[in-house]
């Protein structure tokens, strides 16, 4: 009877470690959660490139405007490269943030 015990106990230590260690789906943890198709390069303070990741799928693209300082999430667009390039003629006074990727 003793070993029976001793041997429950054991399976269900085992067994609570191993479901410890799965990690439950929370669905998508991107930072944006709309797009914005327009964006006006004129008002561009900062640019923010974030990779893909193992918590969110696609390549984001943060803008954060003058004056009120809003954010705003933009699609990869011809601008959008033209910032990232310095090909754009206000590109310098346009502070671009490559993100690295973060493991995890």
């Amino acid at each position: 009877m003793d070993c029976k015990c001793t041997v429950i106990v054991c399976v269900l230590l085992l067994s609570a470690t191993l479901i410890q260690g799965f990690a439950a789906p929370r669905g998508s943890r991107c930072k944006c959660k709309s797009v914005s198709k327009k964006l006006n390069t004129k008002k561009i303070i900062k640019l923010e490139v974030f990779p893909t990741s193992s918590k969110c799928e696609v390549e984001e693209y943060v803008a954060t405007m003058k004056g009120s300082r809003k954010i705003k999430c933009v699609l990869y667009s011809k601008q959008v490269k033209a910032i990232l390039s310095g090909k754009l003629k206000n590109s310098k006074d346009i502070e671009v943030i490559r993100h690295p990727l973060v493991q995890g």
